[in-house]
């Protein structure tokens, strides 16, 4: 931000997982520049995972380990639920930025 000094087109290009882009984001668009969100999603992250056994996973950018049983019947709904909700918020931020977002997929060709 510090090296726009006028207003100019950002294109900004992520998954958007990551929590500190929000802030980010809105003081781009505070300062008046075209902001252009372009996300890139794998439609694997955008549904629960199948019924596995016990899964040891780790997020690659906060480093939290944890053990996940999708076997549990309540898994699902809460997963999907969470998914959902995460793409609700990541919306809302995108609107509050004045943020058109472009979104490819990482199964099919740009």
């Amino acid at each position: 931000m510090r090296q726009l000094k006028a207003r100019g087109l950002v294109y900004i290009v992520s998954d958007f997982q990551a929590p500190s882009f929000k802030e980010s984001l809105a003081g781009l668009a505070q300062r008046q520049h075209d902001v252009r969100p372009v996300r890139v999603v794998d439609p694997a992250e955008m549904k629960p995972l199948p019924a596995l056994p016990p899964l040891a996973v780790q997020d690659a950018e906060s480093g939290a380990a944890r053990i996940v049983d999708t076997t549990y019947s309540s898994y699902r709904p809460e997963a999907a639920a969470e998914i959902a909700g995460r793409e609700r918020a990541l919306e809302e931020t995108f609107a509050a930025a004045r943020a058109r977002p472009v979104t490819l997929s990482t199964d099919e060709d740009y």
